[in-house]
């Protein structure tokens, strides 16, 4: 396009110097040889955009105080969208997961435990040379298990005892609140559901959240931390 303007014998010879000028200044040639590259990049960056979005308004479902059936499976994959920038490329990531009923909750506050576990496993495994993220769905009698095992440093048994312990963190001074954990605890605790966290230091972390099938109308049940060896289950 670019050649077919500079030979118009329409132009005059101030007007083809001009032309020249312009095109050699702003690289035209070059834009011209490459725009259907560059429309096709825009256009998968704009892609990319509007499934972010999209999942975070997924990711966000519901603000209100209401009680809802909440498809976990579906916020798995939208956490995991979301986080996508932070596994690619960096996390082999391992997905095994079960048709699962559907259960009481607030969709927003799950995701919310999700993200904060898989983001304190990537942390975790900052240091690992083939960092392995799996994570298994299934239904076991009137609950549905979710479990997430990383590969990274592990914890000992002083963290494990201090875990949930609001502003608790082993993140540098500025890196970390210690809420993440705390938040996480409280959330499964307020849906009836369980927390067990199974570490061993060099070896990984695995964390179990059980979700109750229907919700009782008598008080929580309390969420425990229960330290496991990992050796039983090698991550």
């Amino acid at each position: 396009m670019v050649q077919c303007w500079q030979a118009d014998e329409q132009l005059s010879p101030q007007q083809a110097e001009a032309l020249s000028q312009l095109i050699e200044a702003e690289d035209l040639v070059f834009i011209s040889e490459d725009i259907t590259g560059l429309l096709a990049d825009s256009q998968e960056g704009l892609d990319r955009l509007k499934d972010i979005v999209q999942n975070l308004r997924r990711f966000a479902h519901s603000q209100d105080t209401d009680w809802e059936d909440v498809d976990v499976t579906d916020g798995l994959e939208s956490t995991l969208k979301i986080l996508n920038s932070q596994l690619k490329n960096t996390v082999t990531l391992e997905k095994h997961f079960a048709e699962l009923p559907m259960v009481p909750g607030k969709a927003n506050e799950l995701n919310q435990t999700f993200l904060n576990i898989i983001v304190n496993a990537c942390h975790a495994m900052k240091d690992t040379e083939r960092p392995l993220l799996r994570i298994e769905t299934r239904k076991e009698e009137d609950e549905v298990l979710v479990q997430i095992t990383d590969n990274g440093c592990g914890m000992d048994e002083a963290v494990l005892k201090s875990l949930f312990d609001p502003f608790f963190t082993t993140k540098p001074v500025g890196e970390g609140t210690g809420m993440g954990m705390s938040i996480t605890y409280s959330i499964i605790k307020n849906h009836q559901g369980r927390l067990k966290v199974a570490s061993k230091p060099g070896v990984g972390s695995r964390f179990s959240i059980y979700l109750p099938l229907k919700r009782s109308e008598s008080a929580n049940k309390d969420t425990l931390s229960d330290p496991q060896d990992l050796t039983e289950e090698p991550v």
